[in-house]
């Protein structure tokens, strides 16, 4: 994960600004299992691997009133 927080004052606010990129590398990782329900009376089966996703941008905004 890759994140950029900034922070930007004004007189009555403060905002609060981030961005990044996760999995930047586009690996396929493991991330869990995922325990599946049962399917019209019977398990096929019982776990299923959960991989994180792809390569995928995030950010955020958060203005604090003073």
């Amino acid at each position: 994960m890759v994140r950029s927080p900034r922070i930007f004052p004004s007189k009555a606010s403060i905002w609060n600004s981030n961005g990044g990129v996760d999995n930047i590398l586009n690996r396929s990782n493991f991330l869990t299992y995922a325990w599946m329900p049962l399917l019209n009376g019977h398990c096929p089966k019982s776990g299923k691997e959960l991989y994180q996703m792809p390569i995928f941008p995030n950010f955020g905004i958060r203005l604090v009133y003073r």
